[in-house]
């Protein structure tokens, strides 16, 4: 007789000064896996406060990992910029993504966290229709010591509220490609660059590489691909206000805006560089 299939449980918990909030959960419930998101140590936070404080947060990570560790919980640590909402938003996305494709059940801590990050994180969560919840503190630490042992938060009791599902109108399969393309492009990128990248990748209705067919079919089969490009993909995104689209020659080229660029991380896309810098 074959056991039943365990579904792993898996939390994700972005992190900031905090340790009541993290661990109070697992009084109760019984978890497989904790991803933890704290702040990693980059050389545009270089004041000595700032590397004071994110030297503190090792604290804080280092505490909670060892708690869940002895718990029988398998501790990821995901050091990224916790300030930078897009990347936050990123990490959890694909965290999210990878455990789905796993057949996990996944839950979002979102109180143990800064504001930017409590943010990115619960509209993420919410866009993948995963389970948020907030940890309810009884009161607040006002010595070192309390600070040290609780973080700022002291939660003496189990007090978990599940925050309610607010559905996120997400756009469809072909526009998230377009948009993640985008991202990694800070200078954007021809509708014809658009339209190969969606015949290379085998994208349903762009399946003819018609670069390699005689001139008149080329032309043909180009013109309609095109044409679908712009009215159920290009069109619809940018009345969305995700892309602008701006002639330059012959050509058009299609940029992507800072909400364009929300949603492409909201889907765990790459986000270039270059735009991290210019974005919180």
């Amino acid at each position: 007789m074959t056991g039943s299939h365990h579904s792993p449980s898996v939390h994700i918990i972005p992190l900031g000064y905090e340790i009541d909030r993290a661990i109070r959960p697992f009084d109760l419930e019984k978890a497989d896996r904790v991803y933890l998101l704290t702040m990693k140590q980059m050389d545009k936070y270089s004041t000595p406060e700032e590397i004071r404080m994110t030297a503190r947060e090792r604290h804080y990570e280092s505490r909670v990992s060892d708690i869940l560790n002895k718990k029988g919980i398998l501790v990821t640590i995901k050091q990224i910029d916790m300030f930078s909402t897009l990347e936050v938003m990123r990490e959890v996305a694909s965290i999210i993504n990878h455990e789905k494709g796993l057949n996990s059940t996944i839950k979002v801590n979102m109180s143990a966290c800064g504001k930017i990050a409590t943010f990115a994180t619960t509209l993420t969560a919410m866009a993948h229709n995963v389970p948020l919840y907030y940890v309810r503190a009884d009161k607040y630490a006002d010595s070192a010591h309390e600070l040290e042992c609780h973080g700022l938060s002291i939660c003496e009791q189990h007090r978990i509220w599940n925050l309610e599902k607010i559905p996120v109108a997400l756009p469809d399969k072909t526009k998230v490609i377009v948009l993640s393309l985008l991202a990694g492009k800070k200078e954007g990128l021809f509708t014809w660059e658009i339209v190969d990248h969606l015949i290379q990748s085998g994208e349903p209705g762009y399946d003819i590489p018609f670069r390699e067919k005689q001139k008149d079919e080329m032309r043909m089969v180009q013109r309609r691909y095109h044409t679908r490009l712009n009215k159920s993909t290009l069109e619809p995104l940018i009345s969305a206000g995700y892309v602008t689209k701006k002639k330059v020659g012959r050509y058009h080229r299609i940029t992507i805006t800072q909400s364009g660029l929300y949603m492409a991380a909201v889907h765990g896309a790459f986000i270039a560089p270059e735009f991290s810098e210019m974005h919180p």
